[in-house]
């Protein structure tokens, strides 16, 4: 990091390689966005964080910044184009086998029916509950990243999380009946 605010490109390289795909699909999963606009919020993500690495505050993971950085841009860019945000997973890249689990349904071979209607289902969901989804679900961050990243308290963040499981428990029994 220290390398990064003293303006290093080898640095700023490093974050780019590393980070990259991670937001373009974060980027993306945040509403329907076409590439070409994914990619300019993108650059502006990693302009910003250039610009802003003196300013990090280690408190927070580096990435949970960089993660809620990206969240900013695209929302700001969302708000000049008069996009309405909503989260967009795709079950394809998401470990659907897990968020299945979750919602209870007991089966090993997941068909492509159950990943439409689980996907549908997850789609519908209010964003607020879809974001702490895509984090803790396909990105894989913990419960205090996830908390950095959208700003709200640990505890919200789990209940948000045991919120979009119920409805999606709902959601699934009533497509079943």
């Amino acid at each position: 990091m220290k390398k990064l605010a003293e303006g290093d490109q080898k640095a700023l390289s490093f974050l780019v390689d590393r980070y990259e795909n991670k937001l373009r699909h974060f980027i993306h999963s945040l509403g329907k966005i076409s590439a070409d606009d994914i990619e300019d919020i993108l650059q502006e993500t990693f302009i910003r964080v250039y610009q802003n690495a003196k300013g990090f505050d280690a408190s927070y993971s580096f990435s949970s910044w960089v993660y809620r950085i990206a969240r900013n841009q695209t929302y700001s860019f969302m708000r000049k184009m008069k996009v309405r945000p909503h989260v967009v997973l795709e079950i394809s890249d998401v470990p659907s086998k897990l968020l299945i689990d979750e919602v209870d349904l007991h089966q090993d071979v997941i068909t492509k029916e159950k990943k439409a209607k689980l996907q549908n289902s997850i789609n519908s969901l209010p964003t607020k509950y879809a974001e702490v989804l895509q984090l803790l679900v396909y990105e894989e961050m913990s419960q205090k990243e996830t908390s950095d990243i959208l700003k709200i308290p640990v505890s919200t963040v789990a209940t948000r999380y045991a919120r979009a499981k119920q409805q999606l428990k709902i959601v699934l029994k009533n497509e079943k009946d």
